[in-house]
């Protein structure tokens, strides 16, 4: 009898905890996640009874983070994915779209604003200074005069994104900044990112 190997992937794939990150009184959990999905995290220190931290986790294509701030002096965590975006009919790649693609920086990246254009930008931190550790809190990323809708630091290194270019943005070459909330100074991308009439 011949044997059938099964792989669940995409929207079926069960979220995958990495190891939580405590500094500073907080605790930063990470986890594999499907591009789309929201996510509940909870957490208990007696297993008889689970307190609900947030509903509303967005995954930054496939990851997402949640940072908590406990009081007690250990805590145990569960997270599930509870709903999942309609995907649009947008690839990824280095073209423009109406909606969902991801581009690298640095990299020659361009999109259209369009009548309103969401992208995802995938940001390479160089080497030096040394990249934080991954889930390192955020303050803010910026393109031009735009700040991300979310982002997201799972795998130290690299910067997860999300950026919504309204119809009246401004075009041309515009710099994307990365600022961590405890230090290195402010990694910034000169004409990192163009966005076309």
């Amino acid at each position: 009898m011949p044997r059938t190997a099964a792989r669940r992937g995409g929207p079926e794939a069960a979220p995958l905890l990495n190891t939580p990150t405590a500094k500073n009184g907080a605790v930063t959990l990470t986890w594999s996640a499907t591009e789309g999905g929201t996510y509940l995290v909870q957490s208990t220190t007696s297993f008889s009874s689970w307190t609900t931290n947030s509903t509303s986790v967005a995954a930054v294509l496939n990851a997402a983070s949640y940072t908590n701030y406990p009081t007690d002096n250990y805590r145990f965590y569960r997270v599930a994915r509870t709903g999942l975006a309609a995907y649009d009919p947008a690839g990824t790649g280095a073209g423009s779209g109406s909606g969902g693609a991801t581009y690298a920086v640095p990299g020659t990246g361009a999109v259209s604003r369009g009548t309103g254009t969401n992208i995802t930008l995938s940001i390479t931190l160089p080497g030096s200074p040394p990249s934080p550790p991954a889930g390192a809190p955020l303050t803010i990323v910026t393109l031009g005069s735009l700040t991300a809708t979310s982002a997201s630091d799972a795998t130290s290194g690299t910067v997860l994104a999300n950026f919504f270019i309204s119809s009246t943005n401004a075009t041309g070459a515009q710099n994307v900044v990365v600022t961590f909330t405890s230090g290195p100074p402010p990694y910034t991308f000169t004409g990192g990112f163009t966005v076309t009439p």
